[in-house]
């Protein structure tokens, strides 16, 4: 009897660890596949036209209107006055 026992719970435990193993398994392809999604999305450049700015000013409304003209303009993210 305690034979019977000990050869069924050996078989539990078996398919327990197989089904555990098997699902970890499945578990790790599918966050492969996001990582690699994610990748693809990062290699992505992106063009930005090329504008003449030569023409333009920008005018900042906060106290007294800044008015930024060509050159500085070119630099605005860069420039501590208009932050």
């Amino acid at each position: 009897m305690k034979n019977i026992q000990k050869s069924i719970l050996s078989f539990f435990v078996i398919v327990f660890l197989s089904a555990n193993a098997t699902c970890q398994i499945q578990a790790s392809s599918v966050t492969d596949s996001n990582v690699k999604k994610e990748k693809r999305k990062k290699k992505k450049k992106y063009r930005l036209p090329k504008i003449d700015l030569s023409h333009w000013k920008v005018t900042l409304p906060i106290g007294k209107p800044d008015e930024v003209k060509p050159p500085e303009i070119l630099d605005y993210a860069n420039n501590d006055v208009l932050k």
